[in-house]
């Protein structure tokens, strides 16, 4: 019966377009603050997210692959709920940073009760609500011009450091995945196009520059495609995967 097969063996079926009873039962994630009430009228308190959370802090369910650092943010996970619904085990992904490294230095500008204004670990100058009640207000962003774009290319995507991005229980990890249960993919957060290059020269900015700088981002996107692909290369010498994710964040009605 479909209904014993692991959870890896049903998304290999379900992503080749093959006979399966039923799909993957997994949700995307919630809101922090959505699973604390969720406590209060009964759900089991077996593994639960941190106390101090904001409400609007998001916990990822089994449907999201977690691997890639939050550059100093916790990343929550929904087990309890996984748990009391029954859900199919999870994506993983390899502990590995696809993106800036090292991280920048975090600096705080100004700081009060309700915000904070700081250069962050992605090299982003913003302002932030500390109850997570609304998106950061950015302000600046570390790329501007051709020598921002050199710089930090030689410094945060050098691809002498392509055998150092692994974090955490690396090697654990590669060991477990050879038997694993449950998908396996490799890339995703911040490896894209769009995404990935509005949040090194901000939003309105790439815009302007389709027109003003073309070139520019032909080269800021060239270098980093055949620095994904040598990722790539450099995690398949040591494992296997069932799906490659790229991650966009560009969305509109039409």
């Amino acid at each position: 019966m479909d209904d014993k097969k692991t959870a890896r063996e049903i998304f290999n079926k379900v992503i080749n377009f093959e006979s399966c009873s039923r799909t993957l039962n997994w949700e995307f994630g919630y809101w922090a603050g959505v699973i604390e009430r969720w406590y209060k009228k009964g759900l089991p308190s077996l593994r639960p997210i941190p106390q101090n959370v904001n409400f609007a802090d998001d916990v990822l369910g089994p449907a999201l692959p977690v691997s890639a650092p939050s550059y100093g943010d916790p990343i929550l996970i929904d087990y309890d709920v996984s748990r009391f619904f029954d859900f199919d085990e999870g994506f993983a992904k390899v502990p590995y940073d696809y993106w800036i490294f090292p991280a920048f230095e975090r600096k705080v500008i100004f700081e009060d009760e309700r915000l904070i204004e700081l250069y962050d670990y992605d090299g982003i100058r913003k302002i932030k609500m500390k109850d997570g009640s609304s998106m950061p207000f950015w302000l600046e962003y570390p790329v501007k011009n051709k020598s921002d774009w050199e710089k930090i290319k030689e410094e945060r995507f050098n691809p002498d450091s392509i055998t150092k991005r692994y974090f955490g229980e690396a090697e654990k990890f590669i060991e477990q995945s050879k038997n694993r249960t449950w998908p396996m993919a490799m890339l995703g957060g911040r490896v894209g196009f769009f995404g990935s290059v509005r949040f090194l020269i901000g939003e309105k900015e790439l815009y302007f520059a389709y027109y003003d700088n073309p070139q520019l981002l032909k080269d800021i996107c060239d270098y980093l495609c055949d620095f994904w692909i040598n990722i790539a290369e450099e995690l398949m010498s040591k494992m296997d995967f069932d799906a490659v994710v790229f991650w966009e964040d560009m969305s509109g009605k039409n």
